[in-house]
């Protein structure tokens, strides 16, 4: 098994552990409360221009819908790092 695989199953297991250890408390219906996630499919969050994949996110049902809807909550500052690092790279897609 090549070491960045073996890496890749660790962080997962971790994850998913961690999310055992540290459940949210319980929510009424009416709140619907943000709880963590991993996205393990692309998705879009509604505070984010690109698909996020591989990574934690935020979700919950959505109130009226009862469709997922996901979040990053990350900081402007945060996407503006993101997006200046990124900026001296060519596209992925021509």
């Amino acid at each position: 098994m090549p070491i960045s695989s073996f890496i890749f199953r660790l962080i997962c297991s971790a994850l998913a552990f961690a999310g055992q250890l540290i459940s949210p408390a319980p929510v009424q219906k009416q709140q619907r409360a943000w709880a963590g996630a991993f996205a393990w499919f692309p998705v879009l969050p509604s505070d984010e221009r690109d698909f996020f994949w591989l990574e934690a996110i935020w979700r919950r049902r959505h109130p009226v819908t009862m469709r997922w809807e996901y979040r990053s909550f990350r900081t402007d500052t945060a996407k503006l790092r993101e997006a200046a690092s990124l900026a001296d790279r060519p596209p992925l897609i021509h």
